[in-house]
């Protein structure tokens, strides 16, 4: 039963880490678009 509990517990810190991932992916877009990230040097 412990681990059925850790797998719950896996899937939803995956399902945190991928909407994370998404949410930064359309920011760091938005802010290449907005000019506001620029290629390090």
């Amino acid at each position: 039963m412990r681990l059925v509990a850790a797998l719950d517990e896996l899937e939803e810190a995956r399902a945190v880490w991928l909407a994370y991932e998404v949410e930064f992916a359309e920011r760091r877009k938005k802010e290449k678009h907005d000019g506001l990230r620029r290629r390090a040097v």
